[in-house]
Formats: structure tokens, C-alpha cells, sequence
């Protein structure tokens, strides 16, 4: 499976996240792999009074469950980094 096909499975499903306006903008994606595995990094800005600690538990279990899902790579990890809050809302 190609880099950018995986990319777009990961923005497909974060786009829940957008929608509900609890990130700020489209977050950074980082991700390595081999043959079994991947190992995801996502660098996001999340808008003031978002309980962040349950929306990164949230993001990590949705793209965890779609990623196995339809690439067939267990995930070893999903590292979520909150680069700021934005207070603009």
C-alpha cells in the first residue's frame, strides 16, 4: 500500500474531528512502516476548552481501528503531539 493512499485513510477519518470543531487545522501527519506495522505521528492545534486528554484518547482509538482495518498493519503506536491552542472560537 503507497504512502499516499495511507495518508488519505488517516485525513479521511480525522475529518470527524474537524467537523465537530474540535481541531484547530488540519493536523500534521508522520507515519513509518514495514511490513507488518506502522507507527503514526500526528502533530495538531486544538481549539481552547477542548478536553484534550479525551480527544487525543479519541483520536488514537478511531485511527487505530480504521488503519487495521482497511490497510491490514497492526499499529504499534499513535503519538499525538498538541503543538498550541488556538482561542480564536
Amino acid at each position: 500500500m503507497s504512502d499516499e493512499v495511507i495518508i488519505e485513510y488517516i485525513t479521511s477519518k480525522l475529518k470527524i474531528f474537524k467537523d465537530f470543531s474540535r481541531l484547530a487545522s488540519p493536523p500534521k501527519i508522520k507515519f513509518s512502516k514495514n511490513e507488518t506495522t506502522i507507527t503514526i505521528s500526528l502533530d495538531i492545534i486544538v481549539y481552547f476548552g477542548v478536553n484534550i486528554p479525551q480527544l487525543c484518547y479519541d483520536i488514537q482509538s478511531k485511527i487505530k481501528r480504521y488503519v487495521e482495518k482497511t490497510t491490514k498493519l497492526n499499529v504499534k503506536s499513535i503519538d499525538i503531539h498538541v503543538e498550541g491552542i488556538d482561542k480564536s472560537l
